[in-house]
């Protein structure tokens, strides 16, 4: 099977395409097109997909396609120049997924169905009914499990901040954020609790103490007791190395700042790429061994994604407001 197509290659596809659909290409030009093509299979493999979307798109565009192409026409109504077709051809590009193996698919029916969501780049401030408080990272969900013998809380995608009030009943009820890996019993006040992408869980103490405990795991050994400043990996093999964090920076990141130490940018576009709607894509191999440090708005992805372009001489393009592709610039 061919090597899925790299940004550059779909990049490449969407041009020649562009140039043979423009009415002006010659016959020097479909020639060199059919050689670039035979040239390497990932070629022939993004200038397939990219007919096969075309085909759909001069038939009839199905939901949600019709509608993201519709936003995207109405951002460039009639585009007359290269560059503004190169932009309604990156929307098509994200919307085939070709960015990169990308697909696009409906939320579980969890998700859809919980009982509090945010959508992404938004974070929501919940007031639970023991007086406790949820705070929603940008794209998550939970349900609400509060009965006369628990304060459950289950964690169906991205991460929450908890500030847990003590319970004025007779007999104090447990409170415990629950994910398919785990679950964060809290002894004291604030931590987060966030499913990642790996499929594992990040449990964070900033107040007190949270008991992290594995679902799977037998309780003995599947249990480790975080204090501040401290946090774990919850697998399907149980929980992890205890690690540091700085907690003034978790903090903040749930509160709307990125705060990194010499990180790597790979990570930080990851972390950026959460808050933004549509794909931040970027090649992890390339940008190796640049490191970040500073303060980023996750409010304002743009604005950060500016701020890394000026201080680290980054490469960042604009293929409508659903792809974004951030790389190194060409060699002088």
């Amino acid at each position: 099977m061919p090597d899925e197509p790299t940004l550059a290659v779909i990049e490449q596809a969407t041009d020649w395409h562009l140039l043979l659909q423009s009415g002006e290409a010659t016959a020097t030009d479909r020639a060199a097109c059919k050689a670039w093509r035979a040239r390497h299979p990932s070629h022939e493999l993004a200038w397939q997909r990219m007919q096969a979307l075309w085909q759909q798109f001069d038939a009839a565009e199905p939901p949600p396609a019709q509608a993201a192409l519709d936003a995207a026409c109405r951002i460039q109504p009639k585009p007359k120049s290269r560059r503004s077709r190169r932009a309604l051809a990156g929307g098509a590009l994200l919307l085939a997924g070709l960015a990169g193996g990308a697909s696009f698919t409906l939320p579980p029916p969890a998700v859809l169905l919980a009982d509090h969501r945010s959508a992404t780049g938004e974070r929501r401030s919940i007031e639970l009914p023991d007086r406790s408080r949820l705070v929603l990272d940008s794209d998550s969900a939970v349900d609400l499990r509060y009965d006369g013998s628990q304060r459950r809380i289950v964690l169906h995608r991205g991460g929450v901040l908890a500030e847990v009030a003590a319970d004025t009943q007779a007999a104090p009820r447990p409170f415990s954020i629950e994910t398919p890996q785990s679950s964060a019993r809290a002894l004291g006040t604030r931590y987060t609790v966030r499913r990642e992408a790996d499929g594992n869980t990040m449990v964070s103490v900033l107040e007190s103490i949270v008991e992290a405990c594995a679902q799977a795991a037998p309780p003995a050994s599947g249990c480790v007791r975080l204090h501040p400043g401290q946090q774990v990996r919850i697998g399907a093999d149980g929980p992890g190395a205890i690690t540091g964090i700085d907690a003034a920076a978790e903090d903040a990141r749930m509160r709307g700042q990125l705060i990194v130490d010499d990180l790597p940018l790979s990570e930080v576009l990851l972390t950026l790429g959460r808050h933004r709607p549509g794909l931040l894509r970027y090649d992890a191999a390339a940008l190796a061994g640049i490191r970040v440090s500073g303060v980023f708005p996750l409010d304002d992805t743009d604005r950060a994604l500016d701020a890394l372009a000026r201080t680290l001489s980054l490469r960042v393009r604009h293929y409508t407001p659903w792809l974004v592709i951030v790389d190194l610039p060409d060699p002088a």
